[in-house]
């Protein structure tokens, strides 16, 4: 009777739910896009000893008050055209102010060939990106990543696609690729498994 009632279960529900009433898993373990093994194959660099001004791009994801972390990620392009992650720094319950002191902050350190702020119409990010186009240091370097973006279907009709998850796959096929090389480090590989 039981087996047969799992049976009907498993036909009547999605694999999500499922397996987390079921099979007793995490949600986030059934929709972890980054799997185990290619984590580890990819996080495998530490953290340079010495910074080369110039040479490195900063992406942020801004958060304020709440849950989230406001992330930078610093990266760099290495001399066989691989990318590097050199720095990864996740801040929580920052004032927008503080935010933008301290991409400024990190400016000095790297002078940045690019700054990447993720500004998508009603995220956090928009403000400072306005503020990082008015200063006269990171105008010329700093540009707009929105996470929405309209597109066209194959019939002619607008829809609205997630850009962030183009960025997700893109960085997958890049970690298949051997394309980029992130740092060993336990808070970059938890943020990939989640």
């Amino acid at each position: 009777q039981a087996i047969k009632h799992l049976e009907q279960e498993k036909k009547e529900m999605n694999e999500l739910q499922y397996g987390q009433e079921y099979l007793g898993l995490f949600l986030e373990e059934l929709r972890q896009f980054f799997p185990d093994e290619l984590i580890e194959s990819s996080c495998i660099k530490k953290r340079p000893g010495a910074i080369i001004k110039g040479k490195h791009f900063l992406g942020g994801d801004i958060a304020r008050l709440g849950n989230d972390e406001t992330t930078f990620e610093i990266l760099t392009r290495e001399e066989n055209n691989d990318i590097r992650q050199v720095e990864n720094i996740a801040k929580k319950k920052r004032l927008t102010t503080e935010t933008e002191a301290d991409i400024l902050s990190l400016e000095k350190i790297y002078n940045f060939r690019g700054i990447g702020i993720d500004a998508g119409a009603g995220s956090l990010g928009v403000g400072i990106f306005d503020r990082l186009m008015q200063n006269s240091g990171t105008r010329y370097k700093t540009m707009a990543m929105n996470n929405r973006e309209i597109s066209i279907d194959s019939e002619g009709k607008k829809k609205q696609r997630i850009f962030k998850e183009d960025l997700y796959d893109n960085l997958k096929g890049m970690m298949e690729r051997g394309e980029i090389k992130l740092l060993d480090d336990n808070e970059v590989k938890t943020s990939f498994k989640s």
